[in-house]
């Protein structure tokens, strides 16, 4: 689900760091107070090794899914933890935690496969 609505760009959701010590902090993975078509990634830092980095995206279509839903970010496989319903019609999931690879990156792909169908593709910035 992409943060302009319109299927392409950035995505919409939220980053969650978890540091060696467990304290969480999260932030939005794309700008959403500014105007549709005008939306942009935010930059996600991996921080510190011993970090992780989860995603937590909105998509659609997936509640129904009867087989594994497999994730791709920059090129890279990266775990489903969870898909759920977050009412209003959209579905969530959680992917990661993201691989330490990505850092440095900028803007990453991100699409999911789900039923053997590849979702559209969205992005976010790795810094």
């Amino acid at each position: 689900f992409s943060a302009n609505l319109d299927g392409i760009g950035p995505g919409w959701g939220n980053a969650v760091r978890v540091d060696a010590s467990g304290e969480e902090s999260s932030q939005s993975v794309s700008t959403i107070d500014a105007p549709l078509g005008s939306r942009t990634a935010i930059p996600i830092s991996l921080g510190a090794e011993g970090d992780n980095v989860y995603l937590g995206l909105l998509a659609t279509g997936i509640r129904a899914w009867t087989q594994e839903v497999a994730a791709m970010v920059g090129g890279l496989a990266v775990d489903v933890y969870d898909v759920a319903t977050s009412g209003f019609g959209l579905d969530w999931v959680g992917l990661g935690p993201l691989p330490r690879a990505l850092a440095g990156r900028g803007e990453v792909a991100i699409t999911l496969t789900v039923d053997g169908r590849q979702s559209n593709s969205v992005t976010a910035f790795i810094e």
